[in-house]
């Protein structure tokens, strides 16, 4: 299963499950029932309704196959080509070509999507290069 096709409220669901049974397992006491209540309300809620939905800074980066071949051929980290789209994504720049921003990350240039096919809180690297 992929992170994307599962719901945010069910994902935290899980993970605050998962928690409490850990929490139980190493001798904590809680009150399952009503906390158990008290959650799946919460979860109830937020079915259906958009959780994130809001204009700005992406907060998931895909990539291209052709900007994944450009970084491995660059010796580039990835992780550097995202911090700088999530962290820099405010000060982008119109690119010209086909994909729509363009930003310089020391000597790096990134050039991405956003939002990737609809998807606000995504970007997709389309390509990477050093600059001379």
């Amino acid at each position: 299963m992929h992170l994307d096709d599962v719901a945010p409220e069910d994902l935290v669901f899980q993970i605050v499950r998962r928690l409490v049974t850990d929490l139980q397992q190493a001798g904590f006491s809680l009150a399952e029932t009503s906390f158990s209540k008290a959650l799946g309300s919460l979860r109830d809620f937020f079915r259906g309704k958009a959780v994130v939905d809001m204009p700005g800074n992406p907060y998931l980066v895909r990539w291209t196959a052709h900007a994944l071949a450009k970084v491995e051929i660059l010796g580039i980290d990835r992780v550097e080509i995202e911090r700088a789209i999530l962290e820099y994504d405010h000060v982008r720049r119109q690119n010209p070509g086909a994909a729509a921003w363009r930003i310089n990350a020391g000597r790096l240039v990134i050039v991405y999507q956003h939002p990737d096919q609809g998807d606000r809180s995504a970007a997709r690297v389309v390509t990477v290069w050093r600059k001379r």
